[in-house]
C-alpha cells in the first residue's frame, strides 16, 4: 500500500492513479504535438482490456496493425507523417499528423476500424488543430454483445476476463493470416 498525503491507497488505487497519470500525459504530448506542428493528430493505439497491456504479441500485432494502416492512408492518398511511437503503460501509441481534413481523416479512422481483421481492437483518435477530439457519430458495439460498448463498460456487463479473452483470441488469429 502507498501513503498519499493521509489516505491509504491500496494497489488497484495506485495503477488507477497510474492509469489516469498515462492518460493524461498521452493527451499533453498529442496537443503539445498538435500546438507546435499546426497539423491534425491521429492517435493510433490499441483498446486493451484488462492487463497486461504490454507483452512482445501485442508489440508485434500494434507493429503490423499500424503498416497496414499506413498502407490503407497510402491507398487512400492520405498525406501524412508519423510523428511520435512509443510503448506506454496503457500499451503501444503512435501519434500521426496531417493536414488533411479533421472530419475525413475521422470518416477514414473509422472506415479502418470496421473493415481491418482486427479494427474493433484499435482506437485511432482524431484531434484538430485547435486539440480538440473528434468524437464519433454513431457510438461503437461491444467485442461480445453488439450492444452499445460504453453502457456494458458501464454496467460491468462482462468480466475483464471474458474481455481480455476475445481480445487475446482475435490477436492469435490475425497473427496466423
Amino acid at each position: 500500500m502507498k501513503i498519499q498525503g493521509d489516505k491509504v491507497l491500496s494497489n488497484l488505487d495506485k495503477i488507477r492513479l497510474e492509469i489516469l497519470d498515462a492518460k493524461e500525459k498521452r493527451w499533453l504530448k498529442q496537443k503539445a504535438l498538435v500546438s507546435k506542428s499546426k497539423l491534425n493528430l491521429i492517435s493510433f493505439k490499441f483498446n486493451i482490456p484488462s492487463w497486461p497491456k504490454k507483452s512482445s504479441t501485442i508489440n508485434r500485432t500494434f507493429k503490423i496493425a499500424l503498416r497496414d494502416f499506413h498502407l490503407f492512408l497510402d491507398k487512400k492518398r492520405v498525406n501524412y507523417k508519423t510523428e511520435n511511437s512509443s510503448d506506454t503503460l496503457l500499451g503501444p501509441e503512435t501519434f500521426l499528423l496531417s493536414s488533411v481534413d479533421t472530419q475525413e481523416l475521422k470518416n477514414l479512422a473509422i472506415d479502418f476500424e470496421e473493415t481491418h481483421h482486427i479494427g474493433r481492437l484499435l482506437d485511432l483518435d482524431v484531434i484538430n488543430t485547435n486539440g480538440e477530439a473528434l468524437e464519433r457519430k454513431t457510438k461503437r458495439q461491444c467485442y461480445l454483445c453488439g450492444e452499445i460498448a460504453i453502457t456494458c463498460m458501464r454496467n460491468l456487463t462482462h468480466s475483464p476476463e471474458e474481455l481480455r479473452e476475445y481480445f487475446d483470441h482475435k490477436i492469435r488469429e490475425y497473427l496466423k493470416s
